[in-house]
């Protein structure tokens, strides 16, 4: 590994150990796809690892020595393309002379132990027990084993034909196709639940990176689309995608959906809410080590308070799509559940998609069935 790469992975993981959280896929690096490699087999692994790691420690080492001893137990563990001895050797290196060796003697027994170890290994060791618990008494044991199964697995990888909007899985990611536009299957359906309808105006709310929006200002070109993102620098993103791909009935908006004011305005309403993003474990693997059920009844808060303030934005007979990616029952069939029952101006209406996501009167993409990420949405028309 260069040294600049493998310093930065490593002071990843120290913060990690600090309660640091932050995510880095190593996309800039000569090496990425070793880089990103590393990354996701550690956080997909990490349970599995930090049990090996304990079982040869008599202490909780500190952030320094466990991100190195993570490290050298990811690449022992489960890359097959790394000589045993660099991996040590690398590894030892990242710490001060006077703890290489008891570094050096924990990443031994591991590879002593290594093909136990990987036997013993169960799916609910990499994930958090609050989570594999709350996911086992909502779906059984079986289920919650398939589930978890699924989220660890590598996403395929799919792209949106920004032509006629279909969406297929591709081998690899073309940074020259210009008609391609690389994002989830199921969040790819998301802007399209609303059904065809011809809208006058489209408020597409927390809006960027801008893949949502695209499909909005395709699906309905006769239609002006108000992108809206709070954060700058997201902001600059959405609108890198709006003039790429030539939305000329697009109108960015860098402003906060909140503060927004205006009469019943909009015919659809696209609000793809904040939320923990459990359902992207796949491809955000870290994700499930740094979110706690706190989170999510924060973000339900929150969720709950933009689906009210959106909803008085929408013309009558105009629908507002309600998405989240995850399925966590807080943020999802609550939260419309709770909105319908004190909204009776309102009525859930089926998505238009595939009846494969249908849950009832809701869009569910599971990634045991569906082989995509983790999403909700539902579709909330205004009847009065």
């Amino acid at each position: 590994m260069s040294d600049k790469m493998r310093g930065r992975l490593y002071s990843l993981l120290t913060d990690y150990y600090s309660k640091k959280y932050r995510e880095d896929y190593f996309q800039d690096a000569v090496m990425r796809r070793f880089y990103r490699k590393l990354y996701f087999e550690i956080f997909r692994n990490l349970g599995t690892i930090e049990k090996a790691i304990g079982r040869f420690t008599e202490f909780r080492p500190a952030p320094e020595q466990m991100a190195a001893l993570v490290m050298g137990s990811a690449q022992l563990l489960y890359m097959n393309d790394v000589p045993d001895y660099a991996a040590v050797n690398e590894s030892v290196s990242l710490v001060g002379k006077n703890k290489r060796g008891f570094i050096n003697a924990v990443l031994r027994k591991i590879i002593a132990k290594r093909e136990e170890i990987l036997a013993a290994s169960v799916e609910r060791d990499n994930f958090p027990a609050w989570l594999a618990d709350r996911w086992r008494k909502r779906y059984g044991n079986i289920s919650a084993e398939k589930i978890m199964a699924a989220y660890n697995q590598a996403p395929p990888l799919y792209a949106l034909n920004v032509e006629n909007l279909a969406v297929e899985e591709v081998e690899e990611y073309d940074e020259e196709a210009e008609n391609l536009y690389y994002m989830d299957k199921a969040s790819a359906m998301i802007p399209t639940l609303a059904g065809k309808l011809e809208p006058a105006s489209v408020l597409d709310c927390c809006a960027a990176p801008g893949g949502k929006t695209l499909i909005l200002g395709k699906m309905y070109p006769e239609s002006i689309v108000f992108a809206v993102e709070i954060n700058p620098k997201r902001f600059e993103v959405l609108e890198e995608t709006v003039e790429r791909f030539g939305l000329d009935n697009v109108q960015p908006v860098n402003n906060d959906i909140m503060k927004m004011e205006g009469d019943e305005a909009f015919d659809i309403i696209l609000l793809d809410a904040p939320c923990t993003a459990i359902g992207t474990m796949r491809k955000h693997p870290e994700i499930r080590w740094i979110r706690n059920e706190m989170q999510i009844r924060e973000k339900a808060s929150i969720q709950r308070k933009m689906l009210i303030k959106t909803s008085r934005l929408l013309a009558k007979h105009g629908r507002l799509i309600y998405s989240v990616c995850t399925t966590e029952p807080e943020e999802t069939t609550d939260i419309v559940n709770a909105f319908l029952t004190e909204n009776p101006g309102f009525r859930a209406v089926k998505p238009a998609c595939p009846d494969e996501f249908i849950r009832g009167d809701y869009f569910v993409s599971d990634p045991s069935k569906s082989n995509c990420d983790g999403f909700f949405a539902a579709v909330l028309e205004k009847i009065k």
